[in-house]
């Protein structure tokens, strides 16, 4: 007995080179903003005294999108925080 066939999305071997090109494209961009997204949350945090979820938030970053020019600004935040479990965050312009 005959399996039915199921219909299957074109794979990316089916896609054409430029067309391969703009899908990649494509989610390189979509990294890039998400990226940008967590470095704003990380700011927030970072406003509001959340330290350590910042950190957090800016440590998946640098795992999640590292070649992103967020996880560039997302180091260099990193570097302005105070120790970890520290609850005091020298003023903002000693920060930025």
């Amino acid at each position: 007995m005959a399996s039915p066939e199921i219909p299957v999305e074109p794979s990316q071997e089916q896609l054409t080179p430029e067309q391969q090109k703009e899908k990649i494209d494509e989610v390189l961009e979509r990294q890039e903003k998400l990226a940008e997204s967590q470095l704003t949350m990380s700011r927030l945090f970072i406003e509001r005294g959340k330290i350590d979820i910042a950190r957090r938030r800016l440590l998946e970053i640098l795992e999640l999108y590292a070649k992103s020019d967020a996880a560039a600004e997302a180091k260099k935040l990193l570097k302005s925080l105070p120790p970890e479990g520290s609850r005091k965050m020298p003023p903002v312009k000693e920060r930025f």
